[in-house]
């Protein structure tokens, strides 16, 4: 009888045991378990972290490099910005003006007709700085042709005949608006100068107004003027060594 009963008492005992040793096996993987996990979760955080650090790095020498770059942009852009006003100053100071840039381009012309470049250099330096003139001017007057006057007493003559020199201009408004019969002397005037023989040379500014033609080796120099009466100019003729 004790047998029978002790039998099942040291099967549930067993039972016990196992459970028991079961459940620290249990407890013993599990730990294992959140150990392995723990691991694997850290060495992800860290790699992440090695990552996030390795960009913040590559940020920061991307920075520097862009710093450095827009420092050698600003640099560059000032030394350009130096040039262009040097450039501009030397322009400025250089680059002919004026009369000079008119007798440049003169010059220019005349060696692209084939002048020789000789002779348009002697013809330069063989220039006075004052004329020399017979000193015996002639003075004539006329009247300007204008859209409302091409009547007579509109020409005069110089030089024995030699040339002829007429003016055209705009006519000339009154207060109310209304054209007049002579040329407006604020205007610019055109003259004309013709020589025996049929060449025509032409001339236009405003007054007084200079101008010459050379022929056989002399100039014919001119200046024109508003004359005394209203419509009328004056013409002075000269006559000048060349050159």
């Amino acid at each position: 009888m004790s047998l029978g009963l002790r039998d099942p008492y040291e099967r549930r005992r067993k039972q016990r045991r196992w459970a028991v040793i079961r459940l620290f096996i249990f407890l013993i993987a599990f730990g294992i378990s959140l150990w392995i996990a723990y691991g694997a979760g850290r060495q992800v955080g860290q790699a992440q972290i090695d990552a996030l650090q390795h960009q913040l790095e590559e940020n920061r020498v991307g920075q520097e490099a862009l710093q450095a770059e827009n420092g050698r942009l600003a640099a560059a852009a000032s030394n350009a910005q130096k040039a262009e006003a040097e450039w501009r100053r030397r322009y400025e100071e250089e680059v002919p003006k004026g009369k000079l840039a008119e007798l440049l381009k003169l010059a220019r012309q005349r060696l692209e007709e084939g002048v020789d470049p000789a002779r348009l250099s002697f013809v330069i330096s063989a220039v006075e700085r004052e004329r020399d003139c017979r000193g015996e001017p002639v003075t004539r007057r006329f009247l300007v042709r204008t859209p409302l006057h091409r009547g007579g007493n509109d020409m005069a003559s110089f030089a024995d005949g030699l040339f002829t020199v007429t003016a055209s201009g705009p006519t000339a408004v009154n207060a109310d608006g209304n054209p007049e019969a002579w040329f407006d002397p604020a205007a610019t005037l055109r003259l004309t100068v013709t020589k025996l023989g049929g060449e025509v040379s032409q001339f236009e500014g405003e007054l007084p107004l200079h101008f010459s033609v050379v022929h056989d080796g002399n100039e014919h120099l001119f200046a024109a003027q508003q004359g005394e009466n209203r419509g009328f100019l004056r013409v002075t003729h000269d006559l000048c060594a060349f050159p």
